[in-house]
């Protein structure tokens, strides 16, 4: 499970959904989505520090951040370390986020010609991330 220190920088509520910007380094805020609201999540409150979960499973990896990928959460990072079994490979990203991990097709991964010290972009769509206070 990949987790991420960061600071609520605002909140956008509709019904029960809140739309959550996180401000997490430098030039990198992640957006979320959450069944949730500010009155029903006493949380969810513009300047409180929060960490973010998301799954190995749930970050893609590409070659290059893009602005025409609908994904907001763009993180760019280096291959530091590759477990590579027959199926799946445990990528080991560095981030300006800290370390982070990917879990990704070994056949998928040979055929982009990855390897370690790639910079590569890990995108984690909005629905995907949880939330911890």
């Amino acid at each position: 499970m990949n987790r991420v220190k960061a600071t609520i920088s605002a909140l956008e509520t509709s019904g029960s959904i809140t739309l959550v910007s996180l401000e997490a380094a430098a030039d990198i805020a992640l957006q979320l989505l959450l069944i949730d609201t500010p009155e029903t999540a006493p949380y969810l409150k513009t300047g409180n520090s929060v960490t973010a979960f998301f799954k190995e499973t749930e970050v893609i990896l590409a070659t290059a951040s893009s602005d025409s990928i609908c994904i907001p959460n763009q993180i760019p990072a280096k291959i530091s370390q590759l477990e590579q079994e027959r199926f799946l490979t445990r990528v080991h990203l560095d981030t300006v986020l800290g370390p982070l991990a990917a879990l990704v097709n070994t056949h998928t991964l040979t055929k982009m010609k990855l390897q370690i010290g790639s910079e590569v972009t890990a995108l984690v769509k909005m629905n995907e991330i949880m939330l911890g206070s």
